[in-house]
């Protein structure tokens, strides 16, 4: 799988030792310059207190200490979002990889365990007749622990699908109950990143010396229709022509406007009323932020973002803590309709991969 991009799924990507790892190619930190000369490093400064900046989309600036065209980097992640407002949360480990490389991963885990500590996790569901309909979760992966009896939690089978790239055996318990007891990781496909490795084989351009600051990028998503926005759906080419995104960040929140179950119903009405699409709640982190700009304490705010963001509404002490924080009516309906939210690192992982390819497309 070498020279093959992975993405994250989940939280994973709000980790800085994940990119430090190579793992994922979301830089966490607030926006700063580095200069790759003399390694000069600065916080970018953004004009109000409240305000989040993107790094990709900071301009140009000559390092104070060598004069060298310093580089912008940063996202800007909650680390609260990742590792909980305790930082005692294990973050989830959901990694998308090639479709054509799927296999060779799963190989690799394979190798460095034996046949009796790696399986798939199964499905189970139990029909009205009373039968058992198993079948098989897209991605999750197990690895037992030494020494541990499998047996005593599920029993195991071979896997019988059409095209099993994997290769591994299946448990019979479903997979929910499964997680109880072990880790389990998501080894799941993304066909775009094949797509980016052969185009950089092709054009001899790396997919990571892209710039994430080239205004030129967003005609790719705006000049409708074209050939790259094909390849989104008619929700996502609605949300681009309601919204006429105009940098980085206006991706990312069509992405999470569009993907986020319930967060085009309960943003779009707004939007067709004038509201800016920075208004608009693309990720628990955007609530997590909003709610502590209204002085909501961190504990209160992280509790409320976390029944939002899994489509549990709003308690009435919710209700009542964001109403004296002067929390509009609107606001709160919006977070009522809303039935799950990405974390905002997902969404800057999946924009990385189709700004890259909308470069490709406009270049080459």
């Amino acid at each position: 799988g070498v020279g093959y991009p992975v993405t994250c799924r989940g939280t994973l990507a709000s980790s800085l030792v994940t990119f430090l790892c190579g793992i994922s190619e979301v830089n966490p930190l607030p926006a700063h310059y580095y200069c790759p000369n003399c390694h000069h490093f600065e916080l970018a400064k953004p004009v109000d207190s409240n305000d989040r900046l993107c790094g990709y989309e900071l301009m140009a600036k000559k390092c104070p200490e060598c004069s060298y065209i310093m580089q912008s980097d940063g996202a800007d992640i909650m680390q609260e979002i990742n590792m909980g407002i305790h930082m005692d949360k294990e973050p989830s480990v959901f990694l998308n990889f090639a479709p054509e490389i799927r296999g060779d991963v799963a190989k690799h885990i394979a190798m460095n365990y034996s046949n009796s500590q790696v399986f798939r996790g199964g499905t189970k569901i139990e029909k009205e007749d009373g039968t058992i309909k198993r079948g098989v979760h897209p991605g999750a992966v197990y690895i037992v622990p030494g020494g541990v009896d499998i047996s005593l939690y599920t029993t195991i089978r071979e896997s019988k699908m059409d095209n099993d790239d994997l290769g591994l055996p299946v448990s019979e318990e479903n997979y929910l109950k499964l997680d109880e007891h072990f880790k389990s990781y998501s080894i799941l496909t993304q066909p775009e990143l094949a797509m980016l490795h052969d185009l950089e084989n092709d054009t001899g351009f790396k997919y990571s010396d892209i710039p994430l600051n080239d205004n030129d990028v967003i005609r790719a998503f705006r000049d409708m229709p074209n050939l790259f926005m094909e390849k989104f759906s008619e929700l996502y080419r609605n949300a681009v022509s309601i919204l006429e995104p105009k940098c980085f960040s206006d991706i990312v929140k069509i992405e999470g406007l569009v993907h986020c179950s319930g967060n085009w119903k309960a943003n779009i009405c707004e939007v067709i009323r004038g509201y800016s699409i920075d208004d608009i709640i693309a990720s628990r982190d955007d609530i997590l932020q909003y709610l502590l700009s209204k002085d909501i304490s961190k504990s209160e705010a992280y509790f409320i973002m976390s029944y939002i963001s899994k489509g549990k509404g709003l308690t009435d002490d919710s209700i009542n803590i964001m109403k004296k924080a002067g929390v509009t009516r609107v606001y709160i309906k919006r977070c009522k309709q809303i039935q799950y939210l990405y974390p905002l690192s997902q969404l800057v992982d999946y924009t990385l991969v189709n700004w890259r390819l909308a470069y490709y497309f406009l270049n080459y």
